[in-house]
């Protein structure tokens, strides 16, 4: 997956804004008794941020940061391996 405008190699750097508080419909990154969630079976992940959803770039390694203010959110969990 290369834009025609791209190098034969590039970086892509997305950055993405969430309102969990605002979301309702349980999918995606929502609030639940004080508690930051996300469900992103399917279609989920696409109401968090950006994603190439296709078979080419789905085969591809991804690497996602979780950062949280550490008193508002003592614990950062997810579902890939501890690196740090």
């Amino acid at each position: 997956l290369r834009p025609p405008w791209a190098a034969a190699s590039f970086s892509l750097g997305v950055v993405t804004r969430t309102f969990p508080e605002k979301e309702t419909s349980c999918e995606g990154i929502y609030t639940s008794n004080g508690c930051i969630l996300t469900q992103c079976e399917a279609e989920g992940f696409r109401r968090i941020t950006y994603f190439p959803d296709r078979p080419d770039a789905m085969a591809r390694r991804w690497t996602v940061k979780l950062v949280g203010d550490k008193e508002a959110c003592p614990v950062l969990l997810s579902n890939g391996n501890r690196v740090a």
